[in-house]
């Protein structure tokens, strides 16, 4: 017996040591970048020609051919054919998490829309493309962009979708609207409570539900029941997609501000897929299939919603140069998607805005 426990116990020990030794996606190796512009912000040195970069950092800025004395024999060249090489940007306030949930949506913007024709036209043409009972979700319906734009009562979307859930998310996030089977399937009635003042379940002169979804806490159990249908292993696929598309768009460093979640696995995911070393415990769960590979993307420092500060660790001193909890994100303001934002010069509003959804 006790052959077996040391053998058990051996064995545990040596698949810990495999992961404690698994390689990081820090690059090993070196990089030359030439025959380019190099823009690279410093008054010193504004333009250059030529880049080394070793085990992942930049190690020297200048011109070709002084800066080929650091070049090694493994190093990997890369010419950039006169092309201009630019810093990675940074995004100081972004939504990763809400991004992910938006991620294929059908698009109702007023960037792809002039008028209320061409959103509900669209729409309509889109909803045929869904299975019966498939959840249809749309983003970006802008009530400041689309001056002709009516909301959306729920006898109109019953009509066009009466075999799906529907549900439509403003471009601001804090209005939506919803089909009968959308409040069906979220628990909602026309005598469910509203989570407060201001954030509540639009009804009709006779009281019963409009279709209307005014803020967060009131889209919770719409946002749930989506979470649920759609399941987690696809969701854990978008949040990876997502990060990949800010490094596609030369993103090299977000700030996640006022993360979407209230769930301490959704930290631990973006924490794992953006730390420059992953725990020990995330290894093993990677190993399981719990959590995705992890490969280079962007960095992410995030600051939590304050109704979610028990997310954040105990030390302001936690993470380290690619992942961080930063803080809490306190709201003063409006949003520039409803009209509200308070600057100098006043914002583009809507009627829609101030007399329908009171925003």
């Amino acid at each position: 017996m006790k052959k077996i426990i040391h053998s058990f116990v051996a064995i545990v020990a040596l698949l810990l040591i495999s992961f404690a030794l698994e390689p990081s996606f820090t690059p090993k190796g070196s990089l030359y970048i030439y025959n380019g512009t190099v823009i690279t912000l410093e008054d010193e040195q504004p333009k250059a020609n030529a880049v080394f970069v070793d085990k992942g950092k930049i190690v020297a800025v200048g011109n070709d051919p002084e800066l080929r004395l650091h070049l090694k024999e493994t190093t990997k060249l890369i010419d950039l054919k006169g092309a201009t090489l630019l810093p990675g940007f940074i995004d100081p306030h972004t939504h990763p998490v809400a991004s992910s949930f938006l991620h294929e949506m059908i698009d109702l913007s007023g960037f792809r829309h002039e008028n209320q024709k061409e959103i509900w036209t669209h729409l309509e043409s889109e909803i045929k493309n869904y299975a019966p009972g498939e959840w249809i979700m749309c983003k970006g319906l802008d009530v400041v962009l689309v001056d002709d734009l009516e909301p959306p009562h729920i006898t109109y979307l019953d009509s066009i979708s009466p075999n799906n859930p529907l549900l439509i998310l403003s471009l601001s996030m804090h209005s939506f609207w919803g089909n009968s089977l959308a409040f069906n399937a979220a628990g909602i009635n026309k005598n469910s409570p509203n989570p407060s003042e201001s954030s509540f379940y639009g009804k009709d002169a006779s009281g019963s539900l409009n279709g209307y979804i005014s803020e967060q806490a009131a889209f919770q159990p719409f946002r749930d029941t989506v979470i649920n249908a759609m399941g987690k292993v696809v969701l854990k696929e978008k949040c990876v997609t997502v990060l990949d598309e800010y490094a596609a768009n030369g993103n090299t460093c977000i700030t996640s501000m006022g993360i979407t979640t209230n769930d301490p696995n959704v930290i631990r995911l973006y924490q794992h897929l953006s730390s420059e070393q992953t725990s020990l415990l995330n290894k093993v769960l990677q190993r399981l299939g719990l959590l995705p590979r992890r490969k280079p993307t962007v960095r992410n420092f995030v600051f939590v919603r304050d109704d979610a500060d028990y997310l954040l660790p105990f030390s302001p001193n936690n993470g380290d140069d690619f992942f961080k909890m930063a803080g809490v994100k306190f709201w003063y303001d409006g949003s520039p998607y409803t009209g509200s934002m308070y600057l100098n010069e006043p914002f583009k509003s809507s009627s829609v805005n101030q007399e329908k959804i009171h925003v």
